[in-house]
C-alpha cells in the first residue's frame, strides 16, 4: 500500500502527467459526441421512414380492411420503431457540450490533484484506502515490477482509463 501511494505522489499525481490525459479525454468526448450527432441524424431518418411505412400500413388497412400480413407488417415496424427510439435515447446521452469538455481546467485539476495528495500523506489511512480504492483500477505485478492501472476522476462519472509501470524493486 505504501508503494503504491509513494508512485502515486512522485508519478501519477502531477499535472504534467495528468494534463495530456485531460486533453485526451476532451478530445475523446469530442470525438464520441460528433459520432453520436451523426448516428442521431442517421437514426432520426430511418425513424421518420419506419414511422411513415407505418402510417402507410395504417392506410391499406383502412382502405382494404384487416389482413393478417398487414398486421404482421405493422408489428414488424412497430418494435422496430421501439428499438430506434431506445437507441437514439442511448446515444443523446453520448453528446456532450463545449461547457461540458472544458471542464478539466488547470484549476480543476491541481485542485483534485492537492485533494488527492492530502488524502494521501494525511494520517487518515482509512481515507487514504477509499481514494485509492476510487483512482486505482488495478496493479499487475511481475518480476519485480508493476503496472498501476488508474482512471482520471471525471464529474460525470466517466473515466479514461491509463497506466503507469511501478518500480517495486524497493518493496
Amino acid at each position: 500500500e505504501q508503494t503504491v501511494i509513494e508512485n502515486l505522489l512522485a508519478h501519477v499525481l502531477t499535472v504534467e502527467n495528468l494534463r495530456p490525459l485531460a486533453k485526451s479525454i476532451a478530445e475523446a468526448m469530442e470525438e464520441r459526441s460528433r459520432d453520436a450527432v451523426l448516428r442521431i441524424t442517421t437514426l432520426e431518418d430511418r425513424l421518420a421512414e419506419v414511422q411513415q411505412a407505418m402510417e402507410n400500413i395504417m392506410d391499406a388497412i383502412e382502405q382494404m380492411g384487416y389482413a393478417k400480413h398487414l398486421q404482421q407488417r405493422y408489428d414488424e415496424r412497430r418494435r422496430e420503431e421501439e428499438e430506434i427510439v431506445v437507441e437514439l435515447t442511448q446515444l443523446q446521452g453520448l453528446q456532450v457540450t463545449p461547457k461540458q469538455i472544458l471542464q478539466i481546467t488547470d484549476e480543476a485539476l491541481e485542485g483534485w490533484i492537492a485533494y488527492m495528495r492530502a488524502s494521501l500523506e494525511g494520517d487518515n489511512r482509512s481515507a487514504a484506502r477509499r481514494i485509492i480504492q476510487q483512482f486505482v483500477a488495478k496493479i499487475v505485478i511481475k518480476e519485480g515490477t508493476g503496472t498501476l492501472y488508474y482512471t482520471f476522476p471525471f464529474p460525470d462519472d466517466s473515466y479514461m482509463p491509463s497506466e503507469r509501470n511501478l518500480d517495486l524493486t524497493k518493496v
